[in-house]
């Protein structure tokens, strides 16, 4: 006995086909949010270790800068409304 073959019936069809686009759609952007995300992690950690290696001569020990804090909000930090939603520390976040 070999798997039974259902047909799709017409009228349903196109919203099958229409939903399975608007899934498709659906993890296309959120594929392309994982990418911002990851590009955007990156970019933070490359600024984070330049800033690190412009300040290192101000230290004695330059590990030192990796346990200085590090926050990470909502708003513009010099905005006494801004909201912290994150702390860590420089060397945590490069982790």
């Amino acid at each position: 006995m070999g798997p039974s073959r259902e047909t799709i019936p017409e009228e349903r069809r196109t919203a099958l086909m229409e939903a399975t686009q608007e899934f498709a759609d659906r993890l296309d952007e959120l594929y392309g949010l994982y990418l911002d995300i990851a590009f955007g992690f990156r970019a933070n950690v490359d600024r984070i270790r330049e800033g690190q290696e412009a300040s290192a001569h101000l230290v004695s020990d330059p590990a030192e800068l990796d346990q200085l804090p590090l926050f990470i909000g909502r708003g513009d930090p010099n905005d006494p409304n801004n909201v912290m939603q994150h702390q860590t520390t420089q060397g945590q976040f490069k982790a």
